[in-house]
């Protein structure tokens, strides 16, 4: 499936016009203080917090990785905090002391224009988070929530037993050409497209071009019970509303 996005995307990106930043549009705008071992620090942070989530079944498995997912999290905000400070420090002592005017006193000041950016979110308790971290922290758990079986209904209890249980049910019946037209015919044109950048029509194009092979690459991948990952992935954008 990956070759195929991929052959799909070049195929596009030799066809279309496409807008690509300049680099004056995009010089600066990295914080100075990111670095690769808080790149490291995050993914396994992340990783371990994603392992913990996963746990269900094994009580004691789960306490011991939520530690383990704690103790990932605690070091990377050490680690981002020790980054910020230390930036900070080297920032203001390139400032020469013969220049009491420059940049150092212009950030200081409210002289120096920048854009506006939310670090701040109210929480439902009323509280504040306090800087980008608690912040991503808090959106974090409000679009990912933590799933516990103690909240669960009973709805979900059953459907997780379900899960459990080795499958035994006959094969499904393959696609065919004609249900799958349907199917993409009715996807929204408007919707924005994934992080391939392949819109409805893309696919629909694509489809009436070589419907034999996308048809069979459906239906291989219901023989073999395949979710591609590139299906699981999704970018979310969150719009700062107010009172909400």
């Amino acid at each position: 499936m990956s070759k195929f996005t991929s052959i799909i995307t070049a195929t596009c990106d030799a066809t279309f016009k496409v807008s690509r930043p300049r680099d004056r549009d995009t010089k600066g705008r990295s914080v100075p203080w990111w670095s690769s071992e808080l790149t490291v620090l995050l993914k396994r942070a992340l990783a371990l917090r994603r392992r913990y989530q996963r746990t269900m079944i094994d009580e004691n498995l789960r306490q011991e990785r939520k530690l383990r997912y704690q103790e990932g999290k605690r070091l990377y905000q050490a680690k981002l905090q020790e980054g910020k400070l230390k930036s900070w420090k080297d920032f203001c002592s390139r400032t020469a002391d013969s220049n009491p005017w420059g940049v150092v006193y212009k950030l200081a000041s409210g002289k120096m224009q920048s854009k506006t950016t939310w670090t701040i979110l109210k929480t439902q308790d009323g509280t504040y988070t306090t800087d980008i971290a608690s912040t991503m922290e808090h959106m974090m758990e409000y679009f990912i929530p933590d799933d516990s079986k103690s909240s669960n209904s009973a709805h979900h209890t059953h459907m997780g037993h379900e899960i459990e249980e080795p499958l035994d049910t006959p094969d499904d019946v393959e696609f065919t050409k004609e249900e799958i037209l349907v199917v993409i015919e009715k996807f929204d044109s408007g919707k924005a497209p994934g992080e391939d950048g392949q819109k409805s029509e893309i696919l629909l194009k694509t489809f009436k071009r070589f419907p034999t092979f996308i048809t069979g690459l459906y239906n291989e991948c219901l023989r073999k019970g395949y979710f591609p990952k590139q299906w699981k992935h999704s970018i979310i954008i969150p719009i700062i509303k107010p009172g909400k």
